[in-house]
């Protein structure tokens, strides 16, 4: 029962960030496009990236998705993991998406810069959860320059 939970949740990380940054033609009540951005805080909490960019949201996401679909039934056990106490946050991502009743939604990712993690917060009927990233995915997230370049 648990493996399923894990893979429904992130069947439903994936879907989200690909379809939420796909979708950027869609209107909301007040007849404008869809807004969603991305918006990046350092280890002190400034924010050093604000973006819309479409690229760069599907850039992240890509980087997400790829992550997640690295689980499967042998390793499930090994996919969520805990945060270390001694854990050192480098990035703070925060994903904002205007939803159709005007509110607006978050989910917040958090990154290492001691070890390959990622924690995501913020999905609706969940707490946290923290994965392992691949050693190429660690290193994107933790570039954000490049990632504001979407490469």
């Amino acid at each position: 029962m648990k493996r399923i939970a894990v893979l429904f949740v992130v069947a439903c990380i994936s879907a989200c960030f690909l379809s939420a940054c796909g979708g950027s033609e869609r209107s909301f009540d007040s007849g404008g496009a869809r807004q969603d951005k991305m918006e990046v805080y350092d280890a002190d909490g400034r924010k050093i990236l604000k973006t819309s960019d479409q690229d760069v949201l599907d850039y992240f996401s890509n980087i997400i998705g790829m992550s997640a679909e690295e689980l499967d039934e042998e390793n499930y056990q090994d996919f969520v993991k805990d945060v270390p106490e001694d854990a050192k946050v480098s990035y703070h991502y925060v994903f904002s998406t205007k939803r159709e009743d005007g509110k607006t939604g978050h989910v917040d990712f958090y990154v290492y810069e001691n070890y390959p993690y990622i924690t995501m917060k913020g999905m609706p009927a969940m707490g946290s959860l923290t994965w392992q990233l691949s050693k190429e995915a660690f290193e994107k997230v933790n570039d954000v320059e490049d990632m504001a370049n979407g490469k």
